[in-house]
């Protein structure tokens, strides 16, 4: 009498089907740890000092106004002499401004410029001005400008 045994045998080759499914996933690892790699995350060097930001040059125009110091009778006699000058009306509303912090390349660096404007945008903003009120604001440095002044490059809603 002839045994039959309820176990499978071992000696047997293993299922080809079983084995593609595990090659197909190690391809697909492959493919992707060869995507990450080839991906430069490396950004495009800039010429010049590239840590002062994209508004790190600018041109004096009628919309500047040079700030040595940040109070409010400061601000509003800038804003004040802006709108003769520009022959606006005194209620008038930013819709977007600069504010570039200058610094000394011999002694400073331009994030330090950079910290200076954004002191001076911050306390602007906390004054509550209705000039400034919903204004967009982009902070730079510049070594144009002189250390410890910011220059506010505006730009009115409508212009």
């Amino acid at each position: 009498m002839a045994r039959i045994s309820l176990r499978p045998n071992r000696d047997k080759e293993e299922d080809v089907a079983g084995l593609a499914g595990w090659m197909f996933a190690d391809l697909l690892l492959a493919l992707t740890v060869l995507f990450l790699a080839t991906v430069s995350f490396i950004p495009t060097p800039v010429k010049g000092d590239s840590s002062a930001g994209p508004l790190a040059s600018f041109t004096i125009t009628a919309n500047t106004i040079d700030l040595s110091k940040m109070d409010l009778n400061t601000v509003k006699t800038a804003m004040a002499q802006y709108a003769i000058q520009n022959h606006i009306s005194g209620n008038f509303r930013v819709g977007s401004m600069s504010v570039l912090g200058g610094y000394n390349p011999a002694s400073e660096t331009s994030s330090q410029g950079t910290q200076t404007a954004l002191k001076f945008a911050t306390a602007i903003s906390s004054m509550n001005l209705p000039y400034f009120q919903g204004t967009s604001t982009q902070i730079g440095a510049s070594a144009v400008v002189p250390s410890g002044h910011i220059v506010l490059n505006v730009n009115l809603n409508g212009q």
